[in-house]
């Protein structure tokens, strides 16, 4: 029922009540359904309720629950909230009770790849590979984690992918980036450049993006909040909220923690 109720407060943008109502469904949880744990714990991440999210996947003893496919969804969660050690532990025991798959093992390679373990990052992607040698996002991954090396046989492969594929293959864009970066990191810049245009191009013709509604939405913002929005000597409380703006890229993240 709390929940529920998170939900339903969520979708009316009342996201105090909400987060009231998601952190008393994790508190006074019983003995409920993996999926249920699953989901309060993504809406306490949804809500920014990091810490409480964090202990209620903890309750979750991999060692002794026979679902991969629950433990790789708590495995991912834990991830979101950073705590990729505990996300490495929780995909593992998956992976023992029989969890297999491209995405799987590609996501496995990404955890491996944030705790440092870079040769076994790059031989998970692999793994993913040996499972669907079209996996664009595991190709990438390999270019992106190594300079050079075997880069001659990794573009003879992705070229061997781009030709199976098709036009409207749906992760296009990244094998064109992941065949980008091949050339690059050998320093052949003709092909880099072709490459990394075409992936551009791909990525430019599946965003819809309509510049004018964008630009009413933020003329709207401008009018709602006026020069009298926000008078510092109106707040009595010391604690008040800081807004990090930016470009992405630009060190809003860093800056925020």
């Amino acid at each position: 029922a709390h929940l529920l109720l998170a939900n339903i407060f969520s979708n009316q943008a009342r996201h105090q009540l909400a987060t009231a109502h998601a952190l008393s469904a994790a508190q006074r949880m019983g003995r409920q359904s993996l999926q249920h744990v699953a989901a309060v714990a993504l809406k306490l991440i949804a809500l920014g309720e990091y810490e409480a999210a964090a202990t209620l996947i903890r309750k979750i003893d991999p060692a002794v629950v026979p679902a991969p496919s629950s433990l790789a969804e708590f495995s991912q969660q834990l991830s979101l909230l950073e705590q990729h050690e505990d996300a490495l532990r929780y995909m593992e025991e998956a992976f023992r009770l029989g969890l297999a798959g491209d995405w799987a093992h590609y996501v496995h390679g990404n955890y491996l790849k944030f705790v440092g373990r870079m040769d076994d990052a790059m031989a998970a992607y692999e793994r993913s590979l040996a499972l669907n040698p079209d996996y664009a996002f595991s190709h990438q991954a390999i270019a992106t984690l190594d300079n050079g090396g075997d880069a001659g046989r990794r573009i003879d492969r992705i070229t061997q992918s781009l030709r199976r594929v098709g036009p409207d293959f749906r992760d296009l864009a990244y094998l064109h980036y992941a065949l980008f970066k091949e050339y690059d990191s050998i320093g052949d810049t003709g092909p880099a450049w072709a490459a990394l245009e075409a992936g551009f191009n791909e990525k430019r013709r599946r965003v819809s993006h309509d510049a004018a509604r964008e630009t009413a939405l933020f003329d709207e913002i401008i009018k709602a909040t006026g020069d009298d929005f926000y008078r510092p000597g109106d707040i009595e409380d010391s604690r008040v909220p800081i807004f990090v703006l930016g470009m992405p890229r630009t060190g809003t993240t860093l800056l925020e923690r």
